[in-house]
């Protein structure tokens, strides 16, 4: 079963932000004001370990939010930022 995520840009330094828009026209995405107000619905084929376990414990009641904070996409995947509780 598939599961997806809506994200958006949380950018730490411009070097990500860069090579994400450059894979993404690699794919043939354009972006004519840039990509990082754009959101991103990212289909994943399964859930990944740690997503399953921050579930399990409760983190996203906690946090629930409207979109994750995307670091990066690349050829080897997409990069999350989970920011701690406080």
């Amino acid at each position: 079963m598939t599961q997806t995520i809506i994200g958006k840009f949380f950018t730490i330094n411009d070097d990500d932000l860069e090579d994400t828009t450059k894979y993404l026209k690699q794919l043939g995405m354009t972006f004519s004001n840039g990509i990082e107000k754009d959101l991103f619905y990212i289909e994943l084929k399964e859930l990944p370990e740690i997503l399953f376990k921050l579930e399990q414990r409760g983190y996203f009641e906690i946090r629930s939010k409207e979109a994750w904070d995307i670091r990066k996409i690349s050829v080897e995947g997409v990069v999350l930022y989970i920011r701690p509780l406080a």
